[in-house]
């Protein structure tokens, strides 16, 4: 859904919106709030331009590439029976800037307690591979 590389000033604008969850460089997330106005909004048959810039967010810091992006993937998730939802909703594990430090640290916590049990899952395995060898 890129375009153009985003600038550091166009990343923190953008973080302004309370419809954006986080944003780096290449990628942007909005909330799933925001996805369900916008597809609305869509239907109405407004423009993805128009529908952003009526929602605060910059339609020219996005670029036109990520705009018909955005469209295109709402219309696919919406073709194929999903729900819109945002990065919140998942593991994803991708590096990006979070607009409060609250959901940094919540982000990083679940991150950790996926990782806690993963690695206890990984001690079961080779406890056990241990006992085969012992017999």
């Amino acid at each position: 859904m890129a375009g153009k590389l985003l600038t550091e000033e166009e990343i923190s604008e953008l973080l302004q919106s309370p419809y954006v969850i986080a944003a780096g460089d290449v990628k942007v997330h909005f909330t799933a709030e925001f996805k369900e106005l916008f597809w609305k909004e869509t239907q109405k048959g407004m423009t993805p331009r128009r529908i952003f810039k009526a929602y605060g967010i910059d339609p020219d810091i996005l670029g036109p590439e990520r705009l018909k992006g955005f469209k295109q993937m709402l219309r696919k998730d919406k073709k194929n029976g999903k729900e819109f939802r945002d990065i919140r909703d998942s593991n994803a594990n991708i590096e990006m800037s979070f607009n409060t430090p609250e959901k940094e640290l919540k982000y990083l916590k679940q991150k950790l307690a996926y990782q806690e049990q993963e690695l206890e899952f990984l001690k079961k395995i080779a406890s056990l591979g241990d006992r085969d060898q012992d017999t």
